[in-house]
């Protein structure tokens, strides 16, 4: 699992506790690329266009809806957080807004057998 992944799910996760459905942004050709290639359906709403510094920039648009047309995806998505139980300020705790953490799951950690 790459951190991107990671990014992208606590975006779905953040959008879905508060209903938004569509995320729309501009992100770099190379963005936008690595977005598709994660399987997330992103789409294109308007020309590219080179930015001062050189960056070729999108407007895009993605339907979270759409993340169940995604059969890689759609579990993963769904299973929502696992976070472990609480012991105290946590590291989403610092850097998510509390009522996010709060929507999220508390279930112990099970850990992989060898």
């Amino acid at each position: 699992m790459r951190a991107c992944d990671l990014l992208y799910k606590a975006a779905y996760v953040y959008c879905k506790a508060n209903g938004i459905r569509y995320l729309y942004m501009v992100v770099s050709d190379i963005v936008l690329k690595h977005m598709r290639r994660s399987g997330l359906p992103c789409q294109e709403i308007g020309a590219p266009r080179r930015m001062p510094d050189g960056v070729l920039a999108a407007a895009v648009v993605l339907d979270w809806i759409r993340i169940r047309e995604v059969p890689a995806l759609v579990d993963w998505y769904a299973s929502g957080w696992k976070i472990p139980p609480d012991n105290g300020p946590s590291a989403l705790d610092c850097v998510l807004p509390p009522q996010l953490v709060a929507s999220f799951e508390r279930r112990p950690v099970v850990e992989a057998s060898a």
